[in-house]
């Protein structure tokens, strides 16, 4: 293991960070245990086309999904235009040119206002620019990516009508750094009151001459075409034929960053349900999305979960593909045999613990191993201590940060999760075989729908299926998964049920072993509602008399008694926040301060390549100080 330097263990924990297409492509593991790539459930439907929606909650590999389509595509798309001859193609070779886009740091980049600061007329104009911000800022990356896989020597294509050849890359990057620099506010007040913004693009004439009847009818772009569905798809078609492209597939990331603006970014993916040129793809967190009023699931794209639970216990589908993905990241980064480093049973048991999240298994096995003193992990290993650690960093600190987004009172929270885990605590006194498994009623779910997407969304629990109460009615309700190693931490095993764990969570799944909560009362009975107010201005003393009590929505975005107070939870800027919260060593945090990277931002600015030029970090660290800052944002702010 001498090979193992820095934190070359596992790899990286992020897709974005594995920029080789082969490589992207070679860690991607089927989930179904697909061999044949092509033909895996959720990369199969992409590189054919289709439209799709992935959800699921964090670290379950949607990025990753949709990173392999791209690399697979693209390899496609060089092999069909590069390596063969036109003529041996026939009309079910598609060329198409994948394009990922990742709307992380959304907010920052434009100088979003949240919506409670923004009248109706004004998110009215707010949308439109937006319209017109997400047409140019998909051509800026379409252009991008022509421009990488070197298709762009003939740049004669039609944009929103005006027709150039020369500078037009050029252009478009000068409008979005327009967009940038100007803010959402600014160009709104600027609409209200009629100013003209100069964000225009204008013909060059260098050297390439321009038609007459083109020059005559349009002589710029403004703001306002920018915004029409018509030209940009005009546009699409255009860049379609000038490089033989037949389709273009749009992968989206991290939608739900758009927050108020999600409704209009899906009306216009709406406009282009009968557009064959485009297809589009979509990573999403269910409780966070705003479909809009005209987008329609599954008429205008199919959804496919990418949760991976315990609920799959077949090797197959839910063992062997993580097998295989620590074997492959361990052989590829550390050099190593990954049973030289964790033994089988350990292995199953953090599986089983960490519930399969892929993300969060690789990162156990990389933590446990250096607090091993680089050790072959052994169960013995899987410690108290350890376990404590894992779930306050990864899980309850997770859970407390996320709840400023759904503006959810944590004592509330945590009394609902004690309900849960003493019934479960009592429920495994009693038994042998231990269960994780725990349903609840229709009312349970409705009264506290909020509180419980929040503990799925932060790992907590894990959706099941729908299941019975028994008995003769035949009720039903809603099944879950505490997850094991919350479960660990807020002790409901035995010691003896902690060392038969893979084996009694099996059995209990295969014998319907579960408690069962059928009365609203056994939690409202526990927790104090109309004094666990999780409205922020209560929590932070500025209101003093809570008229609301336990009718307070969430969903509020202004207080219906007191009509002038905001109920929005803001959170600073990623430009406010100092490298010291990224927990890096002070020594890495010397060489940033150092060379006058003090905040995040600085780090975003900077980006992978200019961190690897500060003397002593290089390209592992580079990476690693950069996408844990991407993680930083997305989980905090």
């Amino acid at each position: 293991m001498s090979n193992l330097q820095n934190n070359d263990l596992i790899g990286p924990l992020y897709a974005e960070a594995i920029n080789d297409m082969n490589k992207i492509i070679e860690s991607y593991i089927s989930c179904n245990g697909e061999e044949d790539i092509l033909k895996d459930k959720y990369i199969a439907p992409i590189i054919s086309g289709n439209r799709l929606i992935l959800s699921g909650v964090r670290g379950t590999g949607k990025t990753m999904i949709l990173k392999t389509a791209e690399a697979v595509l693209k390899k496609d798309l060089y092999h069909k235009v590069f390596e063969i001859n036109e003529w041996e193609l026939d009309e079910s070779d598609i060329k198409i040119l994948p394009v990922y886009i990742s709307y992380s740091g959304f907010k920052d980049d434009i100088s979003l206002e949240s919506q409670v600061e923004l009248s109706s007329e004004e998110i009215k104009y707010a949308k439109e620019i937006f319209r017109g911000y997400f047409f140019m800022s998909l051509l800026q990356q379409i252009l991008k990516v022509i421009e990488e896989m070197e298709l762009d020597k003939n740049v004669d294509f039609n944009l929103f009508g005006l027709k150039t050849r020369f500078g037009i890359k050029k252009q478009v990057d000068n409008v979005i750094t327009t967009f940038r620099r100007i803010g959402f506010r600014e160009l709104v007040n600027s609409k209200k009151s009629g100013l003209d913004i100069d964000l225009k693009i204008k013909p060059l004439n260098m050297g390439g001459a321009i038609s007459n009847e083109i020059e005559q009818s349009v002589k710029e772009i403004t703001l306002n075409d920018m915004q029409k569905t018509s030209l940009f798809k005009e546009t699409i078609t255009s860049i379609c034929n000038t490089y033989k492209i037949d389709k273009i597939m749009l992968l989206f990331d991290e939608v739900h960053y758009l927050k108020y603006l999600q409704c209009e970014f899906f009306d216009v993916l709406f406009g282009f349900r009968n557009f064959e040129k485009i297809s589009f793809s979509i990573s999403a967190y269910p409780a966070f999305m705003d479909y809009g009023e005209y987008f329609d699931v599954p008429d205008d794209a199919k959804e496919l979960s990418v949760s991976s639970v315990l609920y799959k216990p077949s090797k197959v589908e839910f063992e062997n593909p993580l097998i295989k993905l620590v074997e492959l990241r361990l052989r590829t980064y550390g050099r190593v045999q990954y049973d030289e480093i964790i033994s089988k049973e350990a292995l199953e048991l953090l599986i089983l613990l960490v519930n399969g999240n892929p993300r969060m298994l690789l990162q156990s096995i990389d933590f446990i191993w250096r607090k091993n003193n680089q050790k072959k992990i052994n169960s013995s290993n899987i410690t108290q201590d350890i376990i404590i650690d894992m779930v306050n960093d990864w899980y309850i600190g997770f859970r407390d940060k996320q709840a400023k987004r759904y503006k959810t009172n944590i004592k509330k929270v945590e009394d609902f999760s004690k309900v849960i885990t003493k019934r479960l605590n009592d429920y495994n006194k009693r038994n042998e075989v231990s269960t994780t498994f725990f349903l609840l009623n229709d009312e349970i779910f409705n009264h506290f729908s909020d509180t419980i997407d929040l503990l799925h969304y932060s790992r907590i629990i894990d959706k099941l299926r729908i299941a019975s109460f028994g008995g003769s009615n035949g009720t039903m309700g809603k099944m879950y998964l505490l997850n094991p190693m919350v479960g660990w931490y807020y002790g409901i095993f035995s010691k003896s049920q902690i060392s038969n764990l893979v084996k009694y969570t099996k059995e209990s799944l295969d014998k319907d072993k579960k408690s069962q909560f059928d009365s609203l009362k056994s939690f409202t009975s526990n927790i104090d509602e109309a004094y666990n107010i999780s409205c922020p201005r209560y929590k932070e003393n500025m209101c003093l008399d809570a008229k609301c009590k336990g009718a307070y929505s969430e969903l509020w975005a202004v207080c219906p008694f007191y009509p002038g107070m905001n109920l929005e939870v803001t959170t600073p800027s990623y430009s406010q926040v100092e490298v010291e919260v990224l927990n890096l060593s002070s020594f890495l945090n010397s060489k940033l301060n150092e060379n006058g990277i003090n905040t995040l931002k600085d780090i975003l600015d900077i980006n992978i390549s200019g961190l690897k030029q500060i003397h002593q970090i290089g390209d592992v660290r580079a990476k690693n100080i950069y996408y844990a800052t991407k993680e930083y944002i997305d989980d905090n702010l």
